[in-house]
């Protein structure tokens, strides 16, 4: 290869990374991207573009980050903004949480995103940088490349080639990219973060920015009853523990596992679905069992998964829990529940009849008792905006929000008890299914009821920690 083949292919934009628009209220936002991993977002220097920062990005995805650079509003192939800030914080929305690395010209762009984006952080500024670049006053004997060539010379270490790259895309700078700057529309309000001369001393710094952090997301998956709705949280670094498949309780949703979802997602997939009926997920066409509702659950969500999986259940739940544990134990390696509902016949017969379904009366007062029905049943930490948000959770079941009792209460939990070969732990809060929790602990084979008399309904937000630090030490015990 020649010296102008070389000079080429260190123009050319490397092929493996991909380019892209991005919708935005203010227009069209140009990126870059590449790689897999834990998102990293670089702000070019201003002025410039996302071309100038090529090298870095490829660096990145060798580092097994996903690494991405707009071209900022005004500047490059981006459309300009009023508000350059909102555009980039959109712009970089779906990407979720993200480390940002910048330049000294962006800190204070850089800044004011991530205080709009909780999910955000800046771990560096690059320290090298022309210094501040005014526009051009365009004079025709074309002096004003003269003027610019040093900086563009010194900003590429004296590299002539990188610097002609430079001041081509300094000279794309739209009038309203040049006016932000001269205007100093994004000035540093805050400390800055460490000052770095070379890329490679910022890995540590993404390290330490992605330990721990968790991307939660929501989607729906396809199943036996239509669509099925599943919010996800998983690390960002890469899990190292098995994945955990929570239950909900009827009639509510996956919601509920929200907080703990967040506690126990820093080193391991979590998924919680809405079973079918409840929550975001279709409804089927008539009433189906624990056994039909777990098995559309496993088809649809634990058949994805590639190995062994780990279940907390919750009421309902546990039962749809214990039904797949017994059915699958190449699948599920560990089970916890919050209650288990073993019922006599005799309580089968008044649960089945103080849940029956009620009709919808013209003064509304049916609302209101089914309000006050699990009222007494509250953890002494449950809020009442916790009970509403519930509440109203059970109100979205309309009029087949019934259906899951009815399933509930037609279920042998027992026989399930008796084919689990599963290490099992039954948390018993102080609620409706307290006595009947207890009869876990003579069925059982390998495993533990934990009285929890301090708590209720509503435990998963008002006691997470609690919860979180108990499951921690059950799934994660090397014990087989």
């Amino acid at each position: 290869m020649d010296e102008e083949e070389r000079a080429i292919a260190a123009w050319r934009v490397p092929s493996q990374i991909e380019r892209f628009y991005q919708p935005v209220a203010a227009g069209l936002v140009h990126g870059r991207m590449i790689g897999k991993g834990p998102p990293v977002l670089l702000i070019h220097d201003l002025p410039g573009s996302g071309r100038l920062v090529e090298d870095s990005l490829i660096t990145l995805a060798q580092w097994h980050y996903k690494a991405i650079a707009f071209d900022v509003p005004g500047f490059g192939q981006s459309d300009p903004a009023a508000d350059v800030v909102r555009a980039m914080v959109e712009a970089n929305a779906p990407f979720g949480p993200m480390a940002v690395i910048c330049w000294p010209g962006s800190v204070g762009l850089a800044q004011a995103m991530v205080a709009q984006m909780p999910q955000a952080r800046l771990v560096c500024v690059m320290d090298h940088s022309p210094g501040p670049i005014a526009k051009p006053e365009l004079s025709p004997d074309g002096q004003h490349l003269a003027e610019l060539w040093p900086s563009a010379l010194h900003a590429a270490g004296n590299d002539p080639a990188r610097a002609q790259k430079n001041l081509a895309e300094w000279l794309l700078t739209k009038p309203e990219g040049w006016a932000m700057m001269a205007v100093g529309h994004m000035p540093s309000t805050h400390d800055a973060p460490p000052l770095i001369g070379d890329l490679g001393k910022a890995r540590p710094l993404l390290l330490a920015c992605f330990d721990g952090a968790i991307r939660s997301t929501k989607y729906f998956a396809n199943g036996a009853y239509g669509r099925l709705h599943v919010r996800k949280m998983e690390p960002l670094s890469g899990a190292s523990k098995t994945p955990l498949i929570c239950f909900h309780a009827s009639p509510l949703s996956g919601v509920v596992y929200e907080p703990l979802g967040r506690a126990m997602a820093h080193d391991r997939l979590v998924l919680m679905p809405d079973t079918p009926g409840f929550g975001e997920s279709d409804t089927p066409d008539a009433p189906q069992s624990i056994s039909q509702l777990a098995e559309a659950l496993f088809q649809a969500v634990i058949g994805e998964q590639s190995g062994p999986v780990d279940l907390f259940g919750f009421h309902t739940g546990s039962m749809i829990a214990a039904e797949l544990a017994a059915k699958y134990p190449d699948r599920i390696r560990r089970v916890a529940m919050i209650s288990a509902p073993l019922f006599t016949e005799t309580e089968r017969a008044w649960f089945k009849d103080h849940y029956r379904p009620k009709p919808e009366l013209s003064d509304g007062s049916h609302n209101v008792d089914r309000w006050q029905t699990f009222w007494p049943w509250r953890g002494p930490r449950q809020t009442i905006e916790n009970y509403a948000r519930n509440h109203a959770q059970g109100l979205r079941g309309g009029p087949s929000h019934h259906w899951g009792h009815k399933a509930a209460f037609d279920h042998d939990m027992a026989s399930c008890f008796a084919r689990m070969m599963q290490p099992v732990l039954v948390f018993n809060p102080n609620d409706d299914l307290a006595e009947q929790s207890r009869r876990a602990a003579a069925l059982v084979r390998d495993g533990q009821v934990l009285e929890l008399p301090d708590c209720g309904h509503g435990m998963l937000d008002s006691d997470t920690a609690l919860l979180a630090g108990h499951l921690r030490t059950f799934f994660d015990s090397d014990r087989v």
